[in-house]
This record gives C-alpha cells, structure tokens and sequence, in this order.
C-alpha cells in the first residue's frame, strides 16, 4: 500500500513541476515587426510599431493597407486592436494572444465584423506568424 502512496507523491510532484513551467512561459516584450496575417479567408501583412511605457503598450500600424490602433500586454501576452476606414470609424476589432515557439511568433484571435464594410457582421478567426 505506501508503495502506491509513494508512486501517486511523485505522480503528483511531477505533474506539479510541469504546470509550474507551463504556467512560467513568458511572452516576447515586443510584438513589433511584419507578420503575415490570415484574417476572414485574407492574407496579407501585418506591420506593428509599438509603443514602450506601461503595463501594456500602444500599437500602431497598418492590416493588409488599412491603419490599425491598439494595445499588446507583455506580462500576460493580450493583444487588442481595430481597423478604422478612412473617417477613422472602427470596423473591424481583433483581440487575442501571443505566443511563442522556437524562434517564431504567432499571434491567435477572433476578428470581429463591427459595421459591414469589410464583410458580414459577426466573427471569423485571426491569425498570424512573425
């Protein structure tokens, strides 16, 4: 019986290490650069300029030739911004995270459709890799 008491200890401890590591992945402090983007069946690039005061920073740029405006969180790897046409009225908002593998970043999301002018009213998924 305490053999199998000692088997699930270190079942448990073990289990215990490898949450404690996933749990301690840390995100990139910069998302800025060109990623490609595949937004709602479009492919195209995803320029980011980023701001580097606070908590989480101010991102600027441009989504397949359309300004976008919004935020990136270093700490917990959020990332939220939006798409305004030419009169600078918010169409499109895109939120999600960061994560990292390797060498390579990947951003993954929803895009919301907030007015009908870049497609149907509704969601659709983000993504992208730097």
């Amino acid at each position: 019986m305490s053999s199998k008491i000692a088997i699930l200890a270190a079942a448990v401890v073990a289990l215990g290490l490898f949450a404690g590591s996933a749990m301690a992945q840390s995100h990139p402090s910069s998302i800025a650069g060109t990623w490609t983007a595949q937004a709602n069946q479009q492919t195209g690039a995803l320029s980011i300029a980023q701001g580097t005061i606070g908590n989480c920073r101010s991102l600027s740029g441009i989504l397949i030739d359309i300004p976008i405006v919004g935020f990136y969180c270093p700490n917990t790897g959020h990332f939220s911004f939006v798409r305004n046409d030419g009169a600078g009225v918010t169409f499109q908002v895109y939120s999600g995270n960061v994560s990292t593998t390797g060498t390579h970043l990947f951003m993954g999301g929803v895009l919301s459709e907030v007015i009908t002018e870049g497609g149907p009213l509704g969601e659709a998924n983000f993504s992208a890799v730097k």
